[in-house]
């Protein structure tokens, strides 16, 4: 389940590796979760 859209989101080849540390199910969740932790 990504973090900060609460949607699931399957294993990706180029993940494989960091598996274990994936939060976000793309790179414009990732942004926006960023931008939220900087305004509080």
């Amino acid at each position: 389940m990504c973090v900060q859209c609460g949607r699931p989101f399957a294993w990706r080849k180029k993940w494989e590796r960091v598996w274990d540390e994936v939060r976000y199910c793309s790179d414009r969740c990732r942004t926006e979760a960023k931008r939220e932790a900087r305004k509080s």
